[in-house]
C-alpha cells in the first residue's frame, strides 16, 4: 500500500470487505473462485487495486487499496 501524497496532505485509504452469503450457507465451496474472478476482473477496469483476498466456505473476505 502506498501513501496518495497531495499539496498538503498524505493520506492512505484502504477498505476492509466482508461479504456474507444469506444463512450462511455453504455456497462458496462451489462458487467462491467465479466470485474471485469477478471480483478480479472489477479491479483491473477500476482504479483499485487488491491487497489480499480469501474465500471460505461462507464469506469473502477482501481488502482494497485505492
Amino acid at each position: 500500500m502506498q501513501y496518495a501524497t497531495k499539496n498538503r496532505s498524505k493520506c492512505l485509504l484502504a477498505y476492509h470487505l466482508i461479504f456474507v452469503v444469506k444463512y450462511r450457507q455453504k455456497l462458496l465451496l462451489q462458487y467462491g473462485e467465479f466470485v474471485k474472478r469477478c471480483v478480479l476482473d472489477i479491479a483491473q477496469d477500476s482504479d483499485f487495486t487488491i491487497c489480499e483476498m480469501e474465500v471460505d466456505k461462507d464469506h469473502i473476505h477482501i481488502i482494497v487499496d485505492e
